[in-house]
């Protein structure tokens, strides 16, 4: 088995437990090396390859909500190690349905291989998850109130048979600015 790294270092008397046949301590030592791994942002390749080893054999040796709850948890994790997210998006769906929709770490590419090996549910949250990436997003800009009214005065003037000159639009121009706290030419 691995040797544990420093930034594990606490773990090693769960590992001995977990590695017994007592299959209900296994979800339990599942939480708690993701608890370790979490708590940082950046990881050594070691740290990662450590964590990788222990949690793969842990996700293969646990219960359905104990992966959904991982998979819960990795989803928002934007440094999730790419092995875990893997396995676990290739899961049932009630574990892989966060990380499909969700998860910043599995890329276009991994994605649509998903789509194709597991088809069904998969493929569906997936092509929802793409077609959510190509809407537009709303954008609300806040206006200054008397932006807003200028600007309807401004359309409104446009509008009308006769539009405004160029010097009655400076001069509306010239009044938002004085309104909005600056002043014209300065």
């Amino acid at each position: 088995m691995t040797e544990l790294t420093s930034a594990f270092a606490g773990l090693a008397d769960l590992v001995g437990l977990g590695a017994c046949d007592r299959i209900e301590l296994r979800p339990t030592l599942l939480r708690v090396l993701t608890d370790l791994y979490l708590q940082r942002l950046a990881h050594t390749s070691e740290d990662e390859r450590c964590y990788c080893e222990l949690a793969l054999r842990l996700i293969d040796a646990t219960d359905r909500p104990a992966r959904a709850a991982l998979a819960n948890r990795l989803a928002s994790y934007p440094f999730a190690p790419r092995a875990v997210i893997a396995r676990l998006a290739r899961d049932e769906i009630e574990v892989a349905a966060p990380l499909l929709e969700h998860s910043s770490c599995l890329t276009g590419a991994e994605l649509e291989a998903i789509a194709k090996e597991q088809g069904g549910a998969h493929a569906d949250i997936i092509a929802t998850r793409r077609s959510a990436m190509l809407q537009p997003l709303p954008v609300s800009r806040p206006r200054h109130p008397i932006a807003s009214e200028l600007s309807d005065i401004f359309y409104a003037a446009g509008a009308a048979e006769a539009p405004l000159d160029s010097r009655q639009s400076r001069i509306c121009a010239d009044s938002a600015i004085a309104a909005l706290g600056f002043h014209p030419g300065g």
